[in-house]
């Protein structure tokens, strides 16, 4: 669905965040002690989830998607609620990929520093973090 929006970039993107994410997630439970059984059960969930991290851009305007030129202050916000749109879309799911996706899709633009965008912060109040991770 995303590649046919951007067919050039979309799919090479994906796969690149879906494996910095499986990277990222194996060396932070690695360093935690965690199982190798247990961090396997959940690689593929993540995996998925973070091939899913900009779903909600389906409901941004291709005006504001494919704009050749830097956004408006106004254009970026509309834009920021990608992260929101996604996650809605897996709000009543019930699955620990379900759970996954709505974390991942809400929070893929958050900071280390917490200045990203817009996260736990900004989210709509019916948004709940699930803590897959």
């Amino acid at each position: 669905m995303a590649e046919m929006r951007d067919p050039k970039e979309t799919g090479a993107h994906v796969n690149r965040v879906a494996s910095y994410s499986i990277e990222i997630y194996e060396r932070g439970q690695e360093k935690e002690g965690i199982d190798e059984k247990e961090i396997a059960g959940k690689r593929d969930v993540l995996r998925m989830a973070a091939m899913l991290h900009d779903v909600g851009k389906v409901a941004i305007s291709d005006v504001i998607l494919k704009k050749p030129a830097k956004l408006t202050e106004d254009e970026y916000s509309i834009m920021k609620q990608h992260t929101v749109l996604g996650a809605e879309l897996f709000l009543n799911g019930h699955s620990e990929f379900d759970k996954a996706a709505m974390e991942v899709s809400l929070n893929h633009h958050e900071r280390w520093d917490g200045k990203g965008y817009p996260g736990s912060r900004g989210c709509n109040d019916r948004l709940t973090l699930g803590g897959i991770f």
